[in-house]
């Protein structure tokens, strides 16, 4: 893979001093902006942090035509790479031994109880939960057809393959490899139906949830990190005309990741 100009940001939350210090030695321009990106011409950008950081840095570039390659300075690291390989390869080394894989992230219309529309994106998954003591009720549609009539919950989560190890997964929800073209829907604290365990949808579906009795059983949508109050109904898509390239190192790279963690490695 060639690139012409590359950078680097930095999480401002984790200890990223050591390799923020080669990439600072190797030339490489450091980027805090939309206009610093544009400006520089910057086609790959290296992010140093843990994988929230990781997540703000490809929402804040979702419109840029920009590479990504994540450097692991945190704990999980689901979406970077191992620092090491930054230690130990030359950057056209480093490049030479990665993968790029294309995410395509979901997008949410959320209208809530005052009518207002909000379009949001997400790489890992969108969330509803319920805002208070009472259960969410919820119906579900997957293209205009009603699929189930009212679910009592906490909550419910679409998922990408991406995101389908993180919050997904936590709720026994299903791994799904990344060309898998399915998005998980997966129930949080399902009370009735109580054996609902949630659903596997083609991802050129459109799904939809409409919240009953909205007024006194209130939920919120979380995008990624973005929350937004009191939503009515959310309509999620796969949004194709957005592509997010991250690149993986050869040796340790997202397929692996995912394996691993089907057999609790």
């Amino acid at each position: 893979m060639e690139y012409k100009n590359i950078g680097f940001t930095v999480s401002k939350v984790k200890n990223c001093l050591e390799e923020e210090k080669i990439l600072i030695d190797g030339g490489f321009k450091k980027i805090e902006s939309v206009s610093d990106l544009k400006k520089n011409k910057i086609d790959l950008l290296f992010v140093l942090g843990g994988d929230g950081f990781m997540l703000r840095t490809i929402h804040k570039y979702l419109n840029c035509k920009v590479d990504f390659y994540g450097v692991n300075c945190g704990t999980q690291g689901f979406l970077l790479n191992n620092p090491k390989y930054l230690y130990e390869s030359s950057m056209s080394e480093l490049l030479k031994n990665s993968k790029k894989y294309t995410i395509n992230p979901l997008k949410a219309k959320i209208i809530n109880n005052n009518g207002k529309e909000k379009i949001v994106y997400a790489i890992n998954e969108i969330a509803i939960l319920r805002s208070t003591h009472n259960a969410s009720h919820i119906k579900i549609f997957i293209e205009d057809t009603e699929r189930l009539p009212k679910l009592i919950c906490d909550g419910i989560i679409v998922s990408s393959p991406a995101g389908s190890t993180a919050y997904n997964l936590s709720l026994n929800g299903p791994i799904l490899p990344l060309d898998s073209n399915f998005v998980a829907i997966t129930p949080i604290s399902p009370f009735c139906p109580r054996l609902w365990r949630g659903a596997l949808v083609k991802n050129n579906k459109k799904i939809k949830f409409e919240m009953l009795s909205s007024d006194t059983r209130t939920v919120s949508v979380t995008s990624d990190y973005n929350e937004f109050k009191n939503a009515l109904t959310v309509e999620i898509s796969v949004e194709f005309s957005k592509k997010v390239n991250i690149l993986f190192n050869n040796f340790e790279n997202i397929e692996e990741k995912i394996i691993n963690q089907q057999f609790n490695y």
